[in-house]
């Protein structure tokens, strides 16, 4: 094992190679490695035509993580699961600057085993039916430049999605502390990510193994901290703390949640007033709930002690239990019962594992049919969303029911339409028993593929809210009141 300085660490990259870069979205990224890239490619043109394969996309939208190889020729062709936090280099892949590819967040975690053991990629029923199929948009962003990797199979009777491997010839993670002998803690980080199999996947390629750590120890680290083995590891190089934060959002791990919006927002406050009521208290039953980014992260903080004690909370960077972060710390959690490898997280969800998700949403269609992952101008990509939604049992969306418009002062964008952009997630092909959407001021439920009012807020009619929708809708027989 090498210890070495950022540059030098990067110099072992040629051009052509696929990389994983390590991290969860704001969590765990080894900024040093991708800033000594940057500054390599500038200063000499190499290396070039990288391929990036990663499942949560690091970055804070203000130019760190994967944003700092947004330039031509740095990058040729990258898939990824969540694209929102680096939008530079999203934006290359939608004008055609680089071949870019979403697939679900949870397939891309896999896939990282599945290269580790030399198989052909990852065989699922994830996808099936989203734009993410070949016999929609196969998962390109601009089909102009890019055509689909993802094949439809008949196993058995039944459709399966097919996502190939691709031989990994860098790893760049980080963790927290190495010893002499090249053994990783991870100890300190937000979530274990994928580490270990993205290790293994470019140890078994031929390739090499760099890792970003807060510091290098003489004693050697005892077995059951160890997270990435010594023997899988090229590199290290030394932060000495430096541009090692616990996250994009904090320094350290934060002792409590403090909201950082300058005013209240009423918006926000109603839906996650309204969704924690889907949270009621009772006996601890061992019930598995799922958090996604944004608001449904606040409403997993905003829980109370009764409610946390009553249920099993999980975020898919692979944290369980605590009270998970949001903002440019989700993926992280204040004193989680525990973390475990992201893919591992994904195969108990992909099983079923999930009691009850709370997610976001961008649009919903008179069917019920959600898209999160592209709309307008922007294109987040769809994280682990379709993974999550694919299996399980109870949905709730939580979201405004008309979008704020940055260009105006006053009114805003439907999110409830008649033709959505992108097709995410279809209740036609759900296993969910029950599908909810909670807005700031209203409630519908999903049942046999129609939309259906259920409550309104005081003041409000079933016309005030067509008003604001472009979606058609039916009205429940017991129209209620919402409760916030």
């Amino acid at each position: 094992m090498k210890i070495l300085t950022p540059s030098q660490a990067i110099s072992m990259i040629p051009s052509g190679a696929t990389i994983a870069p390590g991290g969860f979205g704001g969590c765990g990224h080894p900024d040093l490695f991708t800033r000594a890239l940057e500054e390599r490619f500038l200063e000499s043109g190499e290396p070039k035509d990288l391929t990036l394969l990663f499942a949560s996309g690091a970055g804070d939208k203000k130019g760190r993580g994967l944003d700092r190889l947004a330039h031509p020729g740095l990058v040729k062709r990258a898939i990824g699961g969540y694209w929102n936090l680096c939008p530079k280099l999203g934006g290359m892949g939608e004008s055609g600057g680089v071949e870019a590819h979403n697939w679900p967040q949870g397939i891309v975690s896999k896939l990282f085993g599945a290269i580790a053991e030399g198989g052909p990629g990852v065989i699922s029923k994830v996808g099936l039916n989203t734009f993410v199929d070949p016999r929609f948009e196969g998962g390109v962003f601009n089909p102009e430049n890019a055509k689909s990797l993802v094949e439809v199979l008949l196993l058995k009777g039944e459709e399966y999605l097919f996502y190939p491997s691709r031989k990994i010839d860098a790893a760049l993670m980080r963790g927290t502390v190495a010893d002499r002998f090249g053994n990783v803690s991870l100890r300190g980080e937000a979530t274990k990510m994928d580490a270990l199999s993205q290790a293994q996947a470019a140890r078994n390629s031929g390739g090499i193994v760099l890792v970003q750590v807060k510091c290098v120890q003489h004693d050697q680290l005892s077995a059951t901290e160890v997270d990435i083995p010594g023997h899988l590891v090229d590199a290290v190089v030394s932060s000495r703390g430096l541009d090692h934060p616990f996250s994009y959002g904090h320094e350290v791990c934060p002792v409590r949640v403090i909201k950082n919006y300058a005013e209240p927002d009423e918006v926000r406050q109603r839906i996650v007033s309204r969704a924690l009521a889907e949270l009621p208290v009772g006996p601890y039953q061992k019930k598995v709930i799922n958090f996604g980014i944004g608001i449904p992260a606040e409403v997993g903080q905003s829980m109370s002690e009764e409610q946390r004690a009553s249920y099993t909370l999980s975020v898919e960077s692979g944290v369980i239990g605590g009270s998970p972060l949001f903002g440019d710390s989700f993926g992280a959690s204040i004193n989680p019962d525990a973390i475990v490898d992201q893919s591992q997280l994904f195969t108990f969800y992909d099983g079923g594992g999930i009691d009850k998700a709370f997610l976001g949403f961008a649009q919903i269609d008179e069917k019920g049919r959600v898209n999160v992952s592209k709309f307008h101008n922007r294109r987040p990509g769809a994280g682990g969303f379709i993974n999550i939604t694919s299996s399980a049992k109870e949905l709730v969306f939580c979201g405004a029911l008309v979008a704020k418009n940055p260009r105006e002062e006053v009114g805003g964008m439907a999110k409830f339409v008649k033709h959505l952009d992108q097709i995410t997630f279809d209740p036609s092909f759900s296993k969910a028993s029950k599908i909810k959407v909670i807005t700031d001021r209203a409630v519908f439920i999903v049942r046999s593929n129609t939309l259906v009012l259920t409550e309104v807020s005081e003041g409000m009619e079933p016309e005030d809210v067509r008003a604001l929708t472009d979606a058609d809708f039916e009205v429940g027989h017991e129209l209620s009141v919402m409760d916030y």
